[in-house]
């Protein structure tokens, strides 16, 4: 696997952890039948083949693994898009609590994101369709996270051997994914002016065939 491909990796995992926080509030924890179709619907890559980049990634150096801000909204938005679209609870700031979710399960490093991708995997597993995912994704992620997803690279040896934990990157993404800020414009479906026509018809006065005959 080169260096691309690994940090494209990063990104897919954001859509994975999104979903995952996504159903975790909504269930409250308890996963329902319909976890296994709100996960894979949440993310692009599993329902339309299409994961992140969404935008040319060019890597500096062959330790390069910073994210920018824009690649990092550029792959939430889809995942705003879709939470906004598909499942029964849409709400914006929803959204923005499982960015924040999402941010700090990669804050806490591997043990909880492994904990997380093996109850999706389960999830999926016990689905007589959405299955497939699990064995062409989730399971390598699986793997991919305990073993592969790397502190923060360097070029001396010795000077990685110091390095105190290897959770870094994931981390360093965390602590990106907390503090960015994605405007409502940035979706691109006008939500500032859906909010108030929606909140319009909340507040008009009933007319009479709202009222209740006695």
């Amino acid at each position: 696997m080169n260096m691309l491909q690994e940090h494209n990796l990063y990104l897919v995992l954001i859509n994975l952890l999104f979903a995952h926080a996504y159903d975790k509030r909504t269930t409250l924890n308890d996963p329902t039948v319909e976890s296994a179709w709100t996960i894979c619907n949440l993310v692009a890559a599993f329902s339309a083949l299409d994961p992140p980049p969404y935008i040319p990634v060019a890597l500096h150096g062959a330790t390069d693994f910073d994210f920018t801000d824009t690649e990092l909204t550029c792959t939430l938005v889809t995942s705003y898009r879709r939470c906004l679209a598909f499942p029964l609870h849409r709400s914006y700031l929803l959204a923005e609590r499982c960015r924040k979710d999402a941010a700090a399960a990669f804050c806490q490093g591997k043990r909880l994101i492994t904990r997380y991708l093996l109850a999706i995997k389960n999830m999926l597993d016990h689905h007589d369709v959405y299955y497939i995912y699990s064995k062409i994704w989730v399971e390598d992620f699986c793997v991919w996270v305990q073993a592969g997803a790397r502190s923060i690279p360097c070029s001396d040896a010795f000077q990685c051997k110091l390095t105190p934990t290897s959770d870094a990157v994931l981390k360093q993404i965390g602590d990106k994914l907390d503090k960015l800020i994605v405007p409502k414009s940035t979706i691109g479906w006008d939500l500032e002016r859906l909010e108030e026509t929606a909140g319009l018809g909340v507040d008009r006065e009933s007319d009479s065939d709202d009222e209740s005959s006695e």
